[in-house]
């Protein structure tokens, strides 16, 4: 009784649930200059105090380490030190007064969330834009378009164009496919419970 893996799984936070703080965006907020106050605001409105002290930047009160580095070009290269494993990184992760590396926090990625038909919607939507659609973030948001490339666009060669729309073509037949498979799946389901969709 409660061998290896036994008991609740653990469910890992994504980055997208975390806020991240750059190097960048510290050099742009105070320029890690000691003794300067500064502010990043995210795009949920949500804003972090910022401030410089000798060798540390505090970000909403907690202190992370700034160890430098000098490129093979000349400059100087800023990066963090984790405060869990004190490993360099140029990304911190975190909420209110916990702050670390993505390793530190064993966050994972959100695209390693998804499922075979979801990143086939977004590599069709990432063809898409590189043909040059501005209508469709995704054939799964315009299912009209779905199987109709987009014209042209100017500068590009003709082979390059014809690989593109080859390539949506089949990514559009395979997210048709996915579909069709995940909604058998969903009715035999149904079947077994007795339910009706």
């Amino acid at each position: 009784m409660g061998g290896f893996g036994s008991g609740r799984p653990q469910i890992l936070p994504s980055l997208s649930t975390l806020y991240s703080v750059r190097t960048k965006q510290i050099r742009e907020a105070c320029d890690f200059r000691s003794g300067l106050f500064g502010s990043i605001t995210f795009g949920d409105g949500t804003t972090i105090s910022v401030r410089t002290s000798p060798g540390y930047v505090h970000v909403n009160d907690v202190p992370i380490l700034v160890d430098w580095t000098t490129p093979h070009l000349g400059g100087r290269r800023a990066w963090f030190r984790c405060c869990s494993c004190g490993r360099r990184c140029t990304v911190v992760y975190g909420r209110e007064r916990q702050w670390g590396c993505r390793r530190c926090w064993r966050a994972n990625y959100p695209s390693q969330k998804q499922d075979r038909y979801e990143r086939l919607v977004r590599r069709a939507g990432r063809l898409r834009r590189k043909l040059g659609d501005t209508v469709a973030k995704a054939p799964v948001d315009h299912v009209e378009l779905a199987g109709i490339p987009p014209d042209k666009p100017a500068r590009m060669h003709w082979h390059t164009y014809s690989r593109l729309a080859r390539e949506l073509e089949q990514v559009e037949v395979a997210i048709g496919q996915e579909f069709v498979k995940s909604a058998e799946r969903l009715l035999a389901r149904c079947r077994q419970r007795g339910t009706t969709p």
